[in-house]
């Protein structure tokens, strides 16, 4: 039985946070400037002029400031990466639970062209049951459901869900993908990071919310995995 492990994703987000917390303390303990300074009086055995000091200075800075942007932009990616992998569990259940809602997800080619609600027949035969023919049938669903642009991803999620997100839900987990995009293709970081990804954060909390109401809604099995 398909199962949407909510338990699961709200300790996996959670856990993003106390990590990005725990590294970024850990980072500011570092006295990065102390650092540089050492390591440039030691590899020149002698005293340095007040010009490479500064320098030394400014060096310990910006790696500071370099090393919390980084691990922040990579804590975005794996926050959007949960977020991907819990929608698709998500149409998982709700395909396996109502089966004719992956209707439009499913399709074989044919000289090319994708045939609509369509079945392999070695899905078919390689199952011992119906359940396990649905349940397989579902995680192909999901896939086809969760590609493209996120945004279509959304529409797909509501329409088979036939509820509706809000629109500054829809908004604010558009921005956190759209910023992961920019980090992962342009190597893009700013200032500000920290509170992109603490929006981005409460965004997906909130989501997880609304996706256990739905779970409710529709009937679908949730919880701790059995």
């Amino acid at each position: 039985m398909k199962v949407f492990r909510n338990p699961y994703w709200n300790g996996e987000i959670s856990q993003i946070a106390s990590v990005l917390w725990a590294v970024s303390n850990i980072i500011k303990r570092e006295n990065f400037v102390e650092m540089y300074k050492s390591s440039i009086q030691g590899a020149a055995n002698k005293d340095i002029s007040d010009d490479v000091l500064e320098m030394a200075s400014q060096m310990g800075e910006q790696t500071e400031n370099a090393a919390d942007e980084i691990v922040i932009s990579q804590m975005v990616v794996l926050l959007v990466t949960y977020l991907e992998l819990m929608i698709q569990e998500y149409f998982e259940v709700l395909f396996a639970k109502h089966p004719l809602r992956m209707y439009e997800y499913l399709f074989v080619s044919k000289h090319g062209v994708d045939i609509q609600g369509k079945v392999d027949l070695k899905e078919i035969a390689k199952a011992e049951s119906k359940d396990e023919i649905i349940d397989n049938l579902s995680e192909g669903a999901a896939i086809n459901a969760t590609s493209g642009k996120f945004k279509t991803i959304l529409s797909r999620l509501e329409k088979s869900s036939k509820l509706t997100l809000m629109e500054i839900e829809k908004e604010n987990l558009l921005n956190l993908v759209n910023y992961r995009n920019k980090i992962v293709h342009e190597a893009f970081r700013d200032e500000n990071d920290q509170g992109y990804f603490m929006s981005g954060y409460i965004a997906v909390v909130n989501f997880l919310s609304t996706l256990i109401e739905w779970c409710e809604i529709n009937e679908l099995p949730h919880g701790s995995s059995v």
